[in-house]
């Protein structure tokens, strides 16, 4: 009996690491559904874009050329470089599309290239997901999740998207909750007397 019983307690721990990954796997489209919503971004006062630089940050309130990655953050972003700086007016923007994303950030030998993201955040290698549960690999890269309002103007149509991230993190747990993608609410805080992003359901 013991040796079945010990049969069977391999065969289970294999299943429940399955289940629990899938359970993983849905959760980016789960949280997604806190997101299907459009509506409009507001942007109250100009925002400059520096020269040769395509996006400017937000975080507390203020804009600056760079941010504490290690905190919940914000960025506005236009489609075209210029040698000039550019300034976005304010306006009432339309979103047309919202997709959630994750960022990963590069290895320290590889200065040459801070980040690059991921194509689909819901989208996971789950054989390299099986395996790494195997191995039990604590050297999981810092990542930050991202979501993405795609945004349109008649009159600026120069001006891509916002995109509010959280905090870089491996998954530890104490840095949660500003791990997490910033609400609507966190984004509003984020973006200060710049913008006010207002989400509404979309009609069927």
């Amino acid at each position: 009996m013991f040796i079945k019983s010990t049969s069977l307690l391999r065969i289970a721990i294999p299943v429940a690491a399955i289940i629990s990954l899938s359970a993983c796997i849905h959760t980016p489209q789960t949280e997604l559904e806190s997101y299907s919503h459009y509506g409009t971004l507001k942007i109250n006062k100009a925002i400059t874009i520096a020269p040769d630089t395509a996006r400017t940050y937000f975080q507390n309130g203020q804009t600056a050329n760079g941010f504490n990655q290690y905190a919940q953050h914000c960025r506005i972003e236009v489609t075209k470089l210029s040698e000039m700086k550019q300034q976005i007016l304010p306006e009432e923007f339309k979103i047309t599309k919202i997709s959630l994303d994750e960022e990963y950030i590069a290895s320290k030998d590889k200065p040459s290239s801070l980040y690059w993201a991921q194509a689909q955040a819901t989208q996971y290698d789950f054989a390299n997901s099986i395996q790494l549960a195997y191995t039990g690999d604590s050297q999981r890269p810092e990542t930050m999740d991202l979501v993405h309002f795609y945004l349109h103007s008649s009159k600026q149509p120069n001006i891509y998207r916002l995109t509010c991230a959280g905090a870089l993190s491996n998954g530890r747990p104490q840095d949660y909750p500003h791990s997490v993608r910033p609400d609507a609410d966190i984004i509003n805080q984020i973006l200060g007397s710049y913008g006010q992003l207002v989400l509404k359901k979309q009609n069927n």
